[in-house]
């Protein structure tokens, strides 16, 4: 069932309320709105609020505006209900919501003469001021349209004639209009929302600089584990990010502080490593909470140790990191990193090699 809304401008009600005859109804023009999504998606909420705001703009100009469900989806069904409907002309929008930002594109067709008359693009974030983007781009279409407002034809009103034969096979006489309007096949629509939910988080910009402050505990293995099982380590790493295949390309530096405790046959030490070496990490962009990472880092190492009743000692040896981990983020600048790695320090006459999976905060800048 279609639903009109009429707000009538008291200037032109007045003598049409005088000199109108009973077999003709006031030329106001009449339009009928058809409003989708590009991709389906929001289809319900941000569609009645399109529809609401171009249905008060035009209806602030004295248009009898039509509204309600509108099955049609090319622009030859389109204009077949318009006419059906009596209406004049038909406004058609198609918007596409991303990153809080709506594009939106109107086109205006002359149900008449069949063909597109005017068409006007704006986009504009999703807040309080999106009514004066609506209202920018019906105005920039009304504008071009004074002449064809004009010359209306008058109508009878005849409600026995809406349904009639003979206006069903007029309209079978008329040329196919095609206006290539973006129509999605229901198989595609079920797909669309990740798929937009992806390409949103692709075209967003990337925050370049990420710093991460996290701890973990460093498990020993293999003749390691002889002496110390577990430590303890804080980790700092700061990097800056490129996009690179879907995702993003991290350069950086990372650093950290081991520390544990040893125990031998006759002595005891206390150990600290630091390393600082540089880090390459490659991660996903998935457009969800959730993304994932691999890291490598690699350099050189402090190794302190003090010896139970000795004065410490250091050296410096080459380290290796590497592992895999994920993201959840907590908004656009914040997360928490869960990683799995493992160290290898080339000590003489053997490495300390082990497990240090880690959480982190993450900042994005």
């Amino acid at each position: 069932m279609r639903t009109r809304r009429f707000i009538p401008v008291l200037l032109l009600l007045a003598p049409m309320t005088l000199g109108a005859s009973d077999d003709a109804s006031p030329r106001h023009p009449v339009v009928l709105i058809h409003m989708r999504s590009s991709s389906e998606v929001d289809k319900q909420v941000l569609q009645s609020l399109l529809v609401d705001s171009v249905t008060l703009e035009l209806s602030n100009r004295g248009m009898e505006v039509l509204t309600g469900t509108v099955p049609a989806r090319t622009s030859g069904e389109i204009l077949d209900l318009a006419r059906r409907e009596e209406a004049d002309f038909a406004l058609v929008g198609i918007y596409t919501l991303k990153d809080k930002q709506v594009l939106l594109e109107i086109q205006w067709l002359d149900v008449r003469k069949r063909a597109l008359a005017a068409q006007a693009s704006r986009q504009g974030p999703l807040d309080l001021s999106f009514d004066s983007v609506v209202a920018d781009a019906v105005d920039e279409l009304l504008s071009r349209q004074a002449g064809s407002f004009a010359n209306l034809p008058p109508r009878a009103v005849k409600p026995e004639e809406h349904a009639s034969a003979p206006l069903a096979r007029a309209e079978s006489r008329e040329a196919p209009l095609d206006l290539q309007f973006p129509v999605q096949e229901p198989e595609a629509a079920a797909d669309s929302p990740p798929a937009a939910s992806r390409q949103a988080a692709l075209e967003k910009p990337l925050r370049r600089l990420a710093i991460s402050l996290g701890t973990a505990p460093l498990i020993a293995t293999f003749n390691a584990a002889k002496y110390f099982s577990m430590g303890v380590a804080i980790q700092l790493a700061v990097q800056y990010r490129i996009r690179a295949l879907g995702g993003f390309l991290g350069f950086g530096l990372a650093t950290a502080a081991h520390g544990f405790h040893g125990k031998g046959a006759y002595v005891e030490a206390d150990f600290v490593l630091l390393p600082i070496g540089a880090e390459v990490q490659y991660g996903t962009r998935t457009g969800t909470l959730i993304d994932f990472f691999v890291h490598v880092n690699g350099g050189p190492a402090i190794f302190a140790v003090r010896l139970s009743g000795g004065n410490p000692a250091a050296t410096v040896i080459p380290y290796v990191i590497g592992g895999v981990g994920v993201t959840v983020s907590m908004g656009d600048g914040f997360g928490i990193s869960l990683d799995g790695s493992y160290a290898v320090f080339f000590d003489s006459p053997a490495p300390i090699m082990g497990y240090t999976p880690s959480v982190s905060f993450l900042v994005r800048l």
